[in-house]
């Protein structure tokens, strides 16, 4: 029996000393050797230039310089939209986020930082007070807290946007959307008047050419763009709502030149913005788009435009600057996130660097700086992060709707399986490959953290083209009824005396299609505003 126990110790026990060895081994061996100088180089870091003194690509300085190329103070929009937001928003969060010293030490960052704003744009520093505009919950609690139409949870805990002034749900979009009188609304007609200054700014900065949101940054400290605060831009979206709320006011009074001047407005800055830094801000565009067609159509059906006035918006409305495409986002400031801060975590020393540099207590985390110095090699790690991100372009680019799902579907999954395989990939550490081995687990952890599921911000580009092509389908329909004293039964009948062709409804299998839309709309008018023939 002891026989038997001492050679079943003997067949266990030598296996496992062996794999222990060679882990040591591996370990000592690491721990010895650094790991290869990052080559810069297309395959690695995507692009070359600039670099810092280190040699280290500068990620924020690319972005500025590929898209700042030939912008100034004259033709940047986004320098007529700031000054009419103004910069309050750098400052409006220091008490809630820190204490003591701590104010005034953050108040100092973000005046640098606001200054420096200023200077990348090539303006003078703007006042921290000033004419700007005033969002709608500011003006709620600071100019009318007491109105009996806003409910004290408003003031605790507001809403976003419209719903702030106590509209209903089937009130929220009406505003927005069909003419309106002040007593109809008379809290919203009191904001916008209060904020009429910033939005003749607004109107004015949409017909500048050039969208420049520069990236701050400073070379002597470490910038993550994944970390890109959007201060200056917060109030874009309430303000172009405003413009939208003023425009359908100005149609109910008559004016419909006013009217066509604050939407299309709208609908020039939701284009122009939308060549932006990051794919949140990218969609915040295209919603500001979607919302100015649905305004443009009503405004352009309305009987009291005439077909002279009527035909000049829609040639207007089609010089608007293209909507970029989703890919080249992707490709940029997506893509650059990830790379860099896989660079990032290598180059200051893994987590402990890191958290030093957020000035964290607990900044001596050698484990963590021994772990990324010796595991990690960046000419492994970039170019598989690189693969998947070319992946992630090429279904972004795919024009048919279909074929598109069904390349982020196989992507998505792809990526599953990854990450369900990454304890396979690691095992491999014990056969001699330990640093290939975890450079590529962290290459696969970075695609499954970083890499944006794209499907549904797709999706809305989609629509955004169908709201667009509406936009001359309503028109059509409106020279119909001046013409024939009421609407067609169907879209077909427009064609070709009044349009060339009814635009393909690419969501006629999933959504409303195109037809039920546009008749949505002017069964809304007819109805509510009893304007249109029903």
């Amino acid at each position: 029996m002891k026989k038997i126990l001492k050679y079943t110790a003997l067949i266990i026990g030598v296996p496992i000393i062996l794999v222990l060895g060679v882990f040591l081994v591996q370990l000592w061996l690491l721990y010895n050797t650094s790991p290869p100088k990052l080559i810069i180089s297309e395959e690695t870091t995507h692009i070359t230039e600039p670099l810092d003194e280190k040699g280290y690509v500068i990620y924020p300085a690319a972005y500025n310089e590929r898209y700042g190329k030939g912008v100034t103070a004259e033709n940047n929009a986004f320098v007529g939209v700031f000054t009419a937001l103004g910069p309050g928003k750098f400052f409006d969060d220091l008490e809630d986020y820190y204490e003591g010293d701590e104010i005034e030490e953050h108040r100092q960052l973000r005046t640098r930082e606001l200054h420096s704003l200023c200077s990348r744009i090539g303006i003078e520093q703007l006042p921290i007070e000033g004419d700007y505009f005033i969002n709608e919950v500011d003006f709620l609690k600071e100019k009318f807290p007491n109105e009996g139409q806003v409910e004290e949870d408003y003031l605790e805990e507001p809403p976003n946007h419209m719903e702030s002034f106590g509209l209903s749900e089937d009130e929220l979009i009406s505003p927005l959307r069909y003419p309106w009188k002040k007593e109809d609304y008379p809290l919203l007609a009191r904001w916008i008047a209060l904020n009429q200054k910033p939005l003749d700014k607004m109107v004015e900065a949409s017909r500048c050419d050039r969208w420049f949101y520069p990236v701050e940054y400073d070379e002597e400290v470490p910038t993550q763009l994944i970390a890109l605060s959007n201060d200056a831009l917060e109030d874009f979206r309430s303000a172009n709502l405003a413009l939208l709320a003023r425009g359908m006011m100005r149609l109910e009074e008559g004016d419909t030149e006013g009217a066509w001047q604050d939407v299309s407005a709208v609908a020039r800055l939701g284009s122009l913005s939308a060549t932006t830094r990051t794919l949140i801000d990218r969609l915040t565009a295209n919603t500001i788009l979607q919302m100015a067609n649905d305004t443009a159509a009503t405004l352009i059906a309305d009987p009291r435009v005439t077909a002279t006035q009527r035909q000049l918006f829609l040639a207007e409305y089609g010089t608007l600057p293209a909507f970029p495409p989703l890919a080249a986002v992707i490709d940029t400031m997506e893509r650059w996130s990830a790379l860099e801060m896989a660079i990032y975590l290598t180059r200051y020393g893994g987590y402990g660097e890191m958290d030093q540099l957020t000035g964290s207590e607990e900044a001596d985390n050698k484990m963590a700086d021994y772990y990324y110095n010796a595991f990690i090699d960046l000419n492994i790690v970039l170019p598989i992060i690189n693969e998947g991100y070319d992946k992630l372009v090429r279904a972004a680019q795919e024009p048919d709707l279909q074929k598109q799902r069904e390349l982020m579907d196989a992507l998505e999954e792809e990526l599953v399986d990854n990450s369900r395989n990454l304890w396979k990939k690691a095992g491999k550490f014990l056969t001699g490959r330990g640093r290939q081995a975890q450079s590529e687990v962290i290459a696969e952890m970075f695609l499954g953290l970083f890499m944006p599921c794209i499907s549904l911000i797709s999706e809305t580009d989609f629509k955004l083209t169908m709201t667009s092509q509406m936009v001359p389908v309503v028109s059509a329909l409106a020279d119909y009824r001046d013409k024939n004293g009421d609407y067609p039964e169907k879209l077909d009948a427009l064609v070709p005396e009044y349009i060339d062709t009814i635009p393909k409804d690419i969501f006629a299998e999933k959504e409303p299609p195109l037809t039920r839309v546009i008749g949505v709309i002017l069964q809304k008018c007819a109805s509510q505003r009893r304007i249109l023939p029903r």
